[in-house]
């Protein structure tokens, strides 16, 4: 996977928009450290690229609720996990 400086953006956006098509992913560093990716989609592929990355940010949540209790050493109940599902939902609900 491309590397792609922040300050190329300001630079030169053509040939990263160049880049992104022919690499199908980029990864935006600032500083020499990763802060982003950005993923080429057309609007055929938009609705599943939005859905994979919804997915993606679910499995996030839970890897760290996972490591969170590990640390703990706490096992959390079903009602536990689903209650922590249906707070992330309502916040993502506020933000939207």
């Amino acid at each position: 996977m491309k590397f792609v400086p922040m300050r190329d953006f300001r630079i030169r956006p053509g040939r990263v928009l160049k880049d992104l098509v022919a690499e199908g992913r980029l990864i935006v560093t600032s500083r020499g450290q990763p802060v982003g990716m950005m993923t080429a989609m057309t609007g055929a592929t938009l609705e599943e690229s939005v859905l994979e990355w919804h997915r993606q940010r679910g499995l996030e949540a839970f890897r760290a609720l996972a490591e969170d209790a590990k640390q703990r050493k706490k096992q959390f109940t079903d009602e536990e996990i689903d209650a922590e599902i249906q707070a992330y939902r309502r916040a993502k609900r506020a933000r939207s």
